[in-house]
């Protein structure tokens, strides 16, 4: 991967290691954040940080950007992992609009801009909404003050 940061004046005073491991840092967040906007999806930011769907959800889960993500992503296709990236991108670009009493430290299912259901109990809310969907990927995050600033 080339460098995506020119800085000026150059720092000769860092070592080699510490400006690549620097550069790599930026670029990992810089990659998140355009996941996390919707720009790119799961199967394109490992293909520019160069790594497997694994280790992007240990990066995921390391980062502040892991908030947004309540499944495991092994495991699922790349349609469920696009969708799954999509509905997050959405909840965060919404979540002051959900900043209610009526949502607040609720469970919600959410699904392309909509809040289709919520519950304070976590197992109450899958159990309604498989019985809806059946075992197909949904889309659950719990809304928070975490969430809503």
């Amino acid at each position: 991967m080339s460098s995506l940061f020119n800085l000026q004046p150059e720092l000769t005073q860092v070592s080699e290691a510490h400006r690549r491991k620097a550069e790599r840092k930026a670029t990992e967040a810089y990659v998140l954040s355009l996941l996390q906007q919707g720009d790119i999806d799961l199967e394109e930011a490992c293909e520019m940080l160069t790594i497997n769907m694994e280790d992007m959800v240990k990066l995921i889960s390391k980062s502040e950007f892991r908030k947004n993500f309540q499944l495991n992503y092994l495991g699922l296709t790349a349609s469920d992992r696009t969708y799954i990236s999509r509905q997050a991108t959405q909840f965060e670009q919404m979540k002051t609009q959900l900043n209610n009493d009526e949502y607040l430290e609720k469970w919600v299912w959410f699904e392309d801009g909509n809040i289709l259901d919520s519950d304070e109990n976590h197992q109450a809310l899958l159990k309604r909404v498989s019985a809806k969907v059946g075992d197909r990927v949904v889309f659950i995050q719990k809304i928070d003050h975490d969430t809503t600033n």
